[in-house]
């Protein structure tokens, strides 16, 4: 059957192309409200790209921030990112097309389909594995499924595993369900899950660099740049946050693992509703509602499905290690949005901030950042009643760590949402949990929290703390902060004796539902960007408002107003009473410098740094150990050893200096240079077996 193209996708190859007809060019057109809003967020942090199609042939490709922000090198829209869930619809039309080929159907159990089935999993259908309804644990992980696994320990591990509940009682999303279906997939066909994919999906589709990132469909360079994901939110990231995508293996083959861009997405999205992949009816089980899925969703094959104010959505996501993929489809407005991100932290501006704005419905744009020299005067501590606030200027930047909600809900753009209440809740919990009142605890939890035995656990936690660390001396709540996903984060810092832990409350809904820690957690911290004389300013990706921070340091030195919206908050320095911010990693602060200025400028930078105790800089040997590290994880092999020299010489007399310069050597194949040192290494330190075998094995006989 021949399927008229509803889109009529270019190739399309700048930076930001836009075919839509110059009548809808304007300055408030859809596609420039969504380049202003991205581009304006770029300037925040956010890095990522985006494409859309419009039914009849227009489109739009966008790129903002950098794909690798240590060298600076800027976003392009053939960047490749981890799509992560995102793989489930692949994976879905995968299966739907075996289906057509004869191969398998969505209602064929497993025990029809696998040998050695155990009874409680023998009738759970292709049908069920597809809409989440097997009850099947959300990730192989938890059952002891590695990177290693093959796919008869895969098999072996998920057969043997506890269900969560009846197959097809309800919805319960699982990764381990869609691992499954390739696993499958290879055993009806015997074919390797890549190689199907390959032929059957991606290359009717058209797709020239969507694949896994290792294996049979690895990608080589020369087709696209990686954009590196980063885990540090709200500001520049930086190298030791850096990661890249995942590699396959039995727990993401299924479920995640594929690596795409926002224009293949397109694409492939474009490829399946004009009917390139699947036959009408195929497609239309696929998109069609399967099952309840809660918040008003229902699931297809592959697909979330839900009405919305723009009609019918079909959708899905992918969010793995700092990379957040989404791909939409309205249908009666024949509009497709792909968008992807490579910063932790802006998952809203991914699945919610980008379309609305193509609706006219996008956030307003925060102040476009300017630089300013006199941040450096505004370092201090500073208190709004209860509240305070440590503030000191980070690279061009102001960093508040923040305590008290007052200060908290206008830092973070939280105040008059549900985080004032869930910052009050915490109170009453520590003070439950400080009476030992478990009565009062379970009453504050709510129903929910009290069936699941949160509150006992969260006692007996409270009960062997004090027993492993004495009773606590103290707890303060530092503040709720709305998260990425609609919960409310509340952080309670508690000392013990010269023991301070911080903990984590995750609220949802008014309902408690995990508590985290105790941890090496920072208090809620926030960096503000200079957006002219006496002001900065920062966008909250949870809320979508910006907070403005305002001073005078010639008229009014020792005062802060932040203002959110309508409201403000006053906060007066306290020069008696100086609280020292964390010192800040010297990764953070010299690894743009070398890698961008060379190691010498990053050397004089360093020595500067140490020499002025104010710096507020981690430094010394373990630190500029740490740095040299950092430049080897990211191929920077002769910058690695000249920082290694270069600590070798401040501190001649350290084994471990010595030891790292050797690795640094040998990693840059200077193989008697490396030994020399590790040699130097073995005389300051005798007991060190890694020199003692490097040097052993270069003087053992032939």
């Amino acid at each position: 059957m021949n399927h008229r193209s509803r889109f009529g996708i270019a190739s399309l190859t700048s930076l930001l192309l836009l075919t839509l007809p110059l009548s809808t060019c304007t300055s408030d057109s859809p596609a420039n409200r969504v380049d202003r809003l991205l581009g304006r967020l770029a300037e925040y942090g956010y890095s990522g790209t985006i494409a859309v199609a419009v039914e009849g042939g227009s489109t739009f490709e966008g790129a903002y921030g950098f794909s690798d922000a240590e060298r600076r090198v800027p976003m392009t829209t053939d960047a490749r990112f981890d799509i992560g869930s995102l793989t489930k619809p692949f994976t879905a039309a995968l299966v739907l097309k075996l289906q057509e080929e004869g191969a398998l159907s969505t209602g064929d159990s497993l025990g029809a389909l696998l040998p050695d089935v155990p009874a409680d999993k023998a009738g759970i259908t292709i049908h069920e594995l597809l809409t989440h309804s097997s009850g099947l644990v959300r990730s192989a992980v938890r059952l002891g499924v590695s990177g290693e696994s093959t796919r008869e320990e895969f098999l072996a591990s998920v057969m043997g595993s506890d269900l969560l509940f009846t197959p097809g009682e309800r919805f319960e999303y699982s990764d381990t369900g869609y691992d499954l279906l390739a696993a499958i997939s290879e055993r009806v066909t015997g074919r390797p899950w890549a190689e199907l994919l390959r032929e059957r999906i991606l290359q009717p589709a058209g797709l020239r660099v969507t694949g896994y990132a290792g294996g049979t469909l690895e990608a080589s360079d020369s087709v696209g740049p990686i954009a590196w994901s980063y885990a540090a939110p709200f500001a520049v990231p930086w190298q030791e946050d850096r990661k890249g995508p995942s590699s396959p293996s039995w727990y993401n083959r299924g479920s995640g693992g594929l690596v795409s861009t926002a224009g293949e997405l397109r694409q492939w999205a474009t490829a399946l509703w004009d009917g390139k992949i699947l036959s009408p009816a195929s497609l239309e089980m696929m998109t069609s509602p399967q099952v309840v899925a809660g918040d008003g969703r229902s699931y297809g094959y592959g697909w979330f499905i839900t009405e919305t104010d723009h009609g019918r959505l079909v959708y899905h996501g992918g969010d793995i290690a700092g990379y957040k993929a989404h791909l939409a489809h309205y249908l009666e407005q024949g509009l497709i949005f792909a968008v992807l991100h490579s910063v932790y932290g802006w998952e809203r501006v991914t699945d919610r901030y980008a379309i609305a704005a193509w609706f006219g419905e996008g956030p307003p744009l925060p102040p476009s950042p300017t630089g300013g020299s006199d941040i450096a005067e505004v370092g201090g501590t500073y208190r709004a009643g209860a509240s305070v606030s440590v503030v000191w200027p980070e690279a061009g930047r102001l960093a508040l760590q923040t305590t008290g909600q007052p200060l908290v809900g206008a830092v973070f753009a939280a105040s008059g949402t549900e985080a004032d209440e869930r910052a009050r809740d915490t109170e009453a919990v520590m003070a439950a949990l400080d009476r030992g009142d478990i009565s009062a605890l379970q009453s504050l939890l709510r129903e929910r929290d009290l069936a699941a035995g949160l509150g006992r656990r969260m006692m007996g936690i409270w009960a062997s703390l004090a027993e492993r660390f004495g009773p606590a001396d103290d707890w303060t709540v530092l503040g709720s902060q709305p998260a990425q996903d609609g919960t409310v984060v509340s952080i309670v810092r508690i000392r013990r004796g010269q023991r301070t832990d911080l903990m984590r409350f995750i609220w949802r809904g008014g309902a408690l539902v995990a508590v985290g820690g105790p941890e090496d957690l920072g208090g809620p911290t926030a960096v503000f960007m200079p957006v002219g004389p006496g002001r900065a300013a920062r966008f909250e990706p949870a809320t979508g408002r910006t907070s403005i921070i305002t001073f005078d340091p010639l008229l009014d030195p020792d005062r802060l107003t932040i203002r959110l919206g309508d409201g403000e908050v006053d906060a007066v320095r306290d020069r008696d009473d100086v609280v020292m911010p964390p010192k800040r990693s010297l990764v953070r602060e010299l690894m743009p410098v070398i890698l961008q200025s060379g190691i010498e400028q990053g050397i004089r930078r360093y020595e500067r740094l140490a020499a002025n105790d104010a710096a507020w800089v981690e430094t010394g040997e373990d630190a500029l150990n740490s740095l040299g590290y950092a430049l080897l994880r990211t191929d920077a092999v002769n910058p690695a050893v000249a920082l290694f020299r270069y600590v070798t010489q401040v501190y001649p007399d350290s084994w471990n200096a010595w030891d790292s310069l050797g690795e640094a050597q040998l990693a840059a194949g200077d193989t008697l240079a490396g030994r020399r040192s590790y040699a130097q290494s073995l005389r300051l330190n005798p007991d060190n077996e890694t020199a003692r075998e490097i040097v052993g094995a270069a003087n053992a006989p032939e």
